[in-house]
């Protein structure tokens, strides 16, 4: 019986302080900001340096450059922000393919929240800007279209823009739906309604 895959690992436990899981990888923050990642490797998305194909069984340092403040997970790919606001994207997240951490290019102001989806991403700055990249065809990206293509750099969401009085304060993903809550808690939600996900007690952002 062959025995599991290894690879030489730096523990993140006890001392992780933050976690995000999705499908079959798992990732977690260490103390002193550190990230980790294990399970699946087949699409990148991992960021472990050499990783792609068996899996993970021991949690492995990212390759991503300096210390990390939040991760999230989408299908097949990974999202993190540093301690300067900087996003980094690593995986498969539409048909572009990106084998180790990248710094997202496009986002001018520093990003304190993001949200991935099955195969699109989400991103706020520290003045309640809402950005949103990868594969629109349910109308999930926010900017009143299906586009077949995947749109590749963060592109604001325009209709958000104007809510000085109630800005964005939180901002969600699902498999192929958006959504934000506004700094008064109203729930705006956007992109697929096939299961009825956008349907109850929200509105759309148009």
């Amino acid at each position: 019986m062959s025995s599991r895959p290894r690879r030489q690992s730096n523990t993140a436990t006890p001392n992780s302080s933050a976690t995000s899981t999705k499908d079959n990888a798992a990732y977690t923050l260490s103390k002193k900001r550190e990230l980790f990642a294990c399970g699946g490797a087949f699409f990148f998305q991992t960021g472990v340096p050499g990783a792609f194909g068996p899996q993970l069984w021991e949690p492995c340092q990212v390759a991503v450059p300096g210390p990390q403040t939040t991760v999230c997970c989408g299908a097949n790919f990974t999202l993190s922000v540093d301690e300067h606001g900087h996003v980094y994207q690593w995986g498969i997240d539409a048909d572009e393919v990106v084998r180790v951490p990248t710094k997202v290019a496009g986002l001018q102001r520093p990003i304190v929240a993001i949200a991935c989806g099955r195969k699109h991403s989400l991103a706020m700055t520290d003045k309640n800007e809402v950005f949103s990249w990868g594969l629109g065809t349910s109308g999930q990206l926010g900017h009143g279209d299906a586009p077949m293509s995947p749109i590749i750099r963060p592109k604001q969401i325009n209709c958000l823009k104007d809510r000085h009085r109630d800005p964005p304060g939180k901002i969600f993903a699902g498999g192929n739906t958006s959504g934000i809550v506004t700094k008064n808690n109203l729930p705006l939600l956007w992109g697929s309604n096939k299961f009825g996900q956008v349907r109850y007690r929200c509105a759309s952002p148009y």
